[in-house]
């Protein structure tokens, strides 16, 4: 049996749904972007639950009850309890400094005002 020239075959078919594999991949293609924007759109939501009132709330109780543990950690670990305070010591040291600045400054403009 010949096939006469000119005579041209339609496109692949799927035997199970007898239509067009190529409209069976865009139907998939189409389910798989539904999918993936229905992914995104789930996760982009949790956006909403941190900026909500119950999401501040949570996110304040998490905190505390976080610092509360890392508390507990570090008095429970003797080197720990060391960084801690030398941390504790240089903010101190940091803060005092800050204050010496600010009553040099005042210093300074008290002067300047005076001889003025």
């Amino acid at each position: 049996m010949v096939m006469e020239q000119g005579m041209e075959q339609g496109p692949s078919m799927d035997p199970l749904s007898r239509t067009p594999r190529v409209w069976e991949e865009e139907k998939r293609k189409d389910i798989s972007d539904a999918q993936t924007e229905a992914n995104l759109r789930e996760k982009a939501g949790a956006l909403d639950l941190k900026s909500s009132r119950e999401g501040t709330i949570l996110v304040a109780m998490v905190t505390g009850k976080l610092t509360q543990r890392i508390d507990e950690l570090i008095t429970a670990d003797p080197m720990a309890t060391a960084y801690s305070n030398i941390i504790k010591e240089l903010g101190n040291r940091e803060n005092i400094a800050r204050k010496a600045v600010s009553e040099l400054y005042k210093r300074h403009l008290k002067r300047e005002e005076h001889t003025e």
